[in-house]
């Protein structure tokens, strides 16, 4: 009916004689937990452009005959924040309709810089991606499980690709590079590293030109790899140098790290329980350009870091969260680089801007 906003948890739930359903215009929300879970015979939803967001856990899970879904704005869905995999009707396989239209060929909209999470997971229709020049993220599963889905060209401009993004799309087109499974840019063809050939193995050589290494990519693979060691860290090389990538702290005991000066990156989740850990140093000369989400989290007696080059043009959500309250963060930078994320200091730590 006219005027409803919201559709609560269990509105439908196991409605198993339910085969059409669509969501008049003014749904904002899809709120709860398994609004429609169970509707076995559910065949078919329409989206409004209306609706913001779609709930946290399972509403639309084990909705085994739902094969189309319809929709009349792609930017409206491409704004639409899903509270996990299965809060997305695709999730079961179906295909996106767009004004009536089967969609194959994506286009994202010009001046869009994030595919949100789950936002096409398990679309079985798509086929090719084309992304704007001004994308900055592609959030956790926003692909995954595109059974279809063939070919893309990352943008320059991309970020962050966080993780599960591409599971299980698996006839894309990757290059690969010593096991390593990669997507490419317009001039780089081992852009992003999204996947392993084989993830029980004990050598990683990550090409060197590579940009981005997706979020949880290399964590089926920890407990095989053998690292390179150095300043109280392990990392994996590239060809042109041992130090490409720092991985994870040496052990949880460590008080102090130096980060080797051609690093790139550091991973998230790198110095999990490393309650001792008190100071970072990055080297003279550092090449660091990204410190991924959660890498210092949780670190109580962290107290010095600095000093980040200028050359880090990323740092992710909540990369200082729940840090020591006497945490000084010393920056090359005069100023906040715009590609921090909005939280990267959660806790607001002091920042000393402009040191060298």
């Amino acid at each position: 009916p006219d005027g409803v906003e919201k559709i609560g948890g269990y509105a439908f739930n196991e409605c198993i004689s339910l085969k059409n359903i669509v969501i008049p215009y003014g749904v904002v929300e899809i709120s709860g937990d398994n609004s429609f879970q169970g509707c076995i015979s559910l065949e078919s939803i329409t989206i409004p452009s209306s609706v913001k967001s779609i709930g946290n856990f399972g509403d639309f899970d084990n909705c085994i005959s739902l094969k189309t879904v319809h929709i009349s704005n792609l930017r409206a869905w491409l704004e639409i924040d899903f509270g996990s995999v299965t809060a997305n009707p695709l999730s079961n396989g179906a295909q996106l309709y767009l004004n009536g239209v089967l969609v194959e060929d994506i286009v994202v909209p010009n001046d869009v810089t994030e595919i949100k999470s789950c936002v096409f997971s398990g679309c079985s229709s798509i086929v090719s991606v084309t992304f704007p020049n001004t994308l900055r993220r592609i959030g956790s599963g926003a692909f995954a499980q595109c059974i279809s889905l063939e070919k893309m060209l990352l943008p320059d401009s991309l970020e962050i690709i966080h993780s599960s993004s591409f599971d299980g799309c698996t006839k894309l087109k990757h290059n690969e590079y010593d096991g390593g499974l990669y997507l490419a840019s317009k001039d780089n063809p081992y852009f992003a590293l999204v996947g392993l050939e084989n993830y029980k193995r004990d050598t990683l050589v990550i090409n060197s030109i590579t940009e981005i290494i997706s979020g949880g990519v290399l964590d089926g693979a920890l407990r095989y790899l053998k690292f390179n060691e150095y300043g109280n860290a392990y990392y994996l090389g590239s060809e042109k140098t041992p130090y490409f990538v720092l991985v994870k702290a040496k052990d949880c005991d460590i008080e102090s790290c130096n980060v080797n000066a051609d690093a790139i990156a550091i991973m998230s989740d790198a110095f999990d329980e490393c309650e001792d850990l008190q100071t970072v140093i990055f080297e003279k000369g550092s090449q660091l350009k990204r410190i991924e989400s959660w890498t210092f989290y949780g670190l109580n007696r962290l107290s010095s870091v600095g000093v980040i080059p200028k050359s880090v043009t990323t740092i992710g959500a909540k990369a200082f969260y729940k840090c020591g309250y006497y945490l000084v963060i010393y920056c090359e930078a005069e100023e906040e680089p715009s590609g921090w994320e909005n939280d990267w200091n959660y806790n607001d730590a002091y920042v000393s801007w402009g040191n060298k």
